[in-house]
């Protein structure tokens, strides 16, 4: 079972069919959302067929996909997945956030959530992320979180960068977060 997490702005939950609609109008369909992937833009029937995928993959274990829902007009904004593996305690965390969106933080508040669910509930030890090298501002939300660069690999027609972020890391960010209410730059 997929769980669902609250946040102030908002509520990351596992996707439905009713969801199609606003996750193709505010995230799918808009070509500067996928400008960094492989992802290509889709047409609303391919967002249906998507969904039921991920359904029936998510019932197999390893991966999680989530849809970011906005609390303020309960439109759903984009989407964030989780891959993992128990036996080596390691996952990769995937996003995308619409265009609309950018720069609010509300990545960022999403991410959060998938950390704790995968450090405290999936006892996993280090979820990585890798992204486009140009893509400037998922590098930023990245960096944001606390992850520490990799390394960069040339992969198909573009390099990637690599971050992780370590379960005894997370913690401490947590612990200094929940006591100042905010993070220092300098972690």
């Amino acid at each position: 079972m997929i769980p669902t997490f609250t946040t102030k702005r908002l509520t990351i939950r596992p996707f439905s069919l009713n969801d199609a609609e606003s996750f193709h109008r505010n995230y799918a369909a808009d070509e500067s959302n996928h400008k960094y992937y492989a992802a290509p833009v889709y047409t609303l029937a391919k967002i249906r067929y998507l969904i039921e995928y991920w359904e029936i993959r998510q019932k197999r274990g390893g991966e999680a996909r989530w849809a970011i829902e906005n609390n303020s007009n309960h439109e759903v904004i984009g989407i964030i997945a989780l891959y993992f593996n128990k036996q080596s305690l390691s996952g990769e965390v995937c996003f995308g956030i619409g265009k609309e969106y950018w720069g609010s933080g509300l990545m960022r508040e999403a991410l959060d959530e998938l950390f704790r669910y995968g450090f405290n509930t999936l006892k996993l030890e280090k979820i990585i992320a890798a992204c486009d090298v140009r893509n400037k501002r998922a590098v930023g939300v990245i960096k944001k979180c606390g992850m520490s660069y990799e390394k960069t690999v040339q992969e198909d027609c573009s390099e990637c960068c690599y971050f992780n972020i370590y379960k005894r890391v997370n913690t401490l960010k947590q612990k200094m977060e929940d006591s100042s209410g905010s993070m220092p730059n300098s972690v």
